[in-house]
């Protein structure tokens, strides 16, 4: 009977695990297509330094000859009052990370060379940095709790089957 109960308790582990990794994948918008996660500059370059979905913004980039710098967008002016004013209200938030929903409305060239997506940003929320790592550090214990429960369900199945007649 106990050896069901490990076999149980690693299941339910593991399922916790993987709900709460799915809920990440879906916060950070990592499968969605217009998501993407940036942090704060101090350049007078680009607005944003892109740190998750340069992929997400080439597909959506014209295609011309001009060369993109999609580590980094620009932003319409219409679409980035509320994020500057948390910015300046919550002056220690510089470099922290947030995950931005936009659209692509074009292309701009910076202070450089360089030319980097014009984004409009239709919504916007601040990653937490110790939430963030938490919730890792948590999922990480799941796994883990999973797996040795799952190792001692299968050593007690292996005992049970040496000592059956």
């Amino acid at each position: 009977m106990n050896r069901q109960k490990y076999g149980l308790a690693a299941l339910l582990f593991f399922l916790a695990g993987t709900s709460l990794l799915a809920y990440g994948i879906e916060t950070l918008g990592i499968l969605s297509k217009n998501k993407i996660v940036v942090t704060t500059l101090a350049t007078t370059g680009p607005n944003y330094e892109v740190v998750f979905g340069q992929l997400k913004l080439k597909g959506q980039l014209p295609d011309t000859s001009l060369d993109f710098d999609v580590s980094g967008v620009m932003i319409a002016d219409n679409g980035s009052n509320t994020m500057e004013d948390y910015l300046h209200q919550h002056y220690r938030a510089f470099g922290d990370y947030f995950v931005i929903t936009e659209k692509t409305v074009g292309i701009k060239q910076s202070d450089n060379p360089d030319f980097h997506p014009l984004i409009e940003i239709i919504d916007w929320r601040h990653i937490d940095k110790f939430l963030f790592w938490l919730t890792v550090f948590f999922n990480l214990l799941l796994f883990i709790l999973a797996r040795v429960c799952y190792k001692k369900y299968v050593l007690r199945k292996k005992g049970g089957q040496l000592n059956a007649p």
